[in-house]
């Protein structure tokens, strides 16, 4: 397994690459930083569709954050 995080705001991503599926599935985690409580999870086939959708649920996050104060 790969791993890699990506940061936004108060939140991030990390991503894991599964080898063993046949094509590889990116799997990604979102919580908020320094925080182990899972927020949002999800898997695509490549590491850009996983960046996008992890990228759209940090940022969906963070306006519903700052909307609530």
């Amino acid at each position: 397994m790969v791993k890699r995080t990506l940061a936004s705001g108060s939140y991030e991503a990390e991503f894991f690459t599964d080898q063993w599926a046949d094509p590889p599935l990116v799997h990604y985690i979102v919580t908020r930083r320094g925080e182990t409580d899972i927020l949002a999870w999800g898997q695509e086939r490549t590491m850009s569709d996983a960046e996008r959708a992890a990228m759209d649920c940090m940022r969906d996050l963070h306006k519903r954050h700052t909307a609530t104060g």
